[in-house]
């Protein structure tokens, strides 16, 4: 994960350079309120608290619960203050993210489905940890080497796409073969669940490795972050 030192930072592949890059600071806010109160709370909140189940209420509020203090902190700070905290911030918030709609794809099954069967959680924890580490496997490879190509593909590969896929067409096709009597509506929810999963699932390591690598290259940072400082108040660049 480290690069060697004697590498400069415009000697580095596009995505490379992407990867070791700050988020302008005026975004930073409006992003943060964006992925936490919108994309997560505004989902999520709702579908957990009702029906009520207990074990659900127990697993995920208290996630949402730290996310939230930690994203009211940020908004308070000043954004200078904020640049590796935010990518860090993100990568968590796709983790919580992750683990909540994972478990109201659970809820959302044995209760409005009645699907009691354990094989059922079984083979959605199976494709769940299969995604992640495929994603754990993808950024790895795609920033081990300076001379790979893994990094240039206008695509990415079929198996990514398949295992994007894969989750809610399955589904569909249980559903298939289901009681006819069961709601539509909860079998759409749970595709619906099953596609925002897997955004946080890739949101979580794409941000977490991210930070990660730029904690490793710190060498190669300099560049960035000045650019964004300058972008942030020009009279004061001579400062940074």
């Amino acid at each position: 994960m480290k690069i060697d030192s004697t590498i400069k930072r415009r000697e580095l592949p596009e995505h490379f350079k992407e990867h070791l890059s700050f988020t302008y600071p005026g975004s930073i806010k409006s992003s943060i309120v964006i992925v936490t109160y919108i994309m997560l709370d505004l989902l999520i909140i709702l579908p957990i608290l009702y029906p009520y189940h207990t074990l659900t209420v127990w697993i995920t509020m208290p996630l949402l619960f730290i996310v939230n203090i930690w994203a009211l902190s940020m908004l308070i700070r000043k954004v200078e203050s904020l640049q590796f905290e935010f990518i860090l911030f993100l990568g968590t918030v796709g983790a919580v993210g992750s683990i909540c709609y994972f478990v109201l794809i659970q809820k959302t099954a044995y209760i409005n489905l009645n699907i009691q069967s354990p094989y059922f959680l079984i083979i959605s924890i199976i494709m769940f940890l299969s995604f992640l580490y495929f994603q754990v496997w993808f950024h790895n490879k795609k920033y081990t080497s300076l001379n790979s190509n893994f990094g240039k593909f206008k695509n990415l590969p079929w198996h990514y796409k398949l295992l994007a896929i894969a989750p809610p067409a399955g589904y569909i096709i249980g559903q298939y073969f289901m009681n006819k009597s069961q709601m539509a509506i909860s079998s759409l929810m749970i595709i619906v669940y099953v596609i925002l999963s897997t955004f946080f699932t890739y949101m979580s390591v794409k941000f977490i490795h991210r930070y990660l690598f730029m904690k490793a290259n710190m060498h190669l940072l300099k560049t960035a972050y000045l650019k964004t400082k300058i972008k942030e108040n020009p009279g004061g660049a001579k400062r940074v």
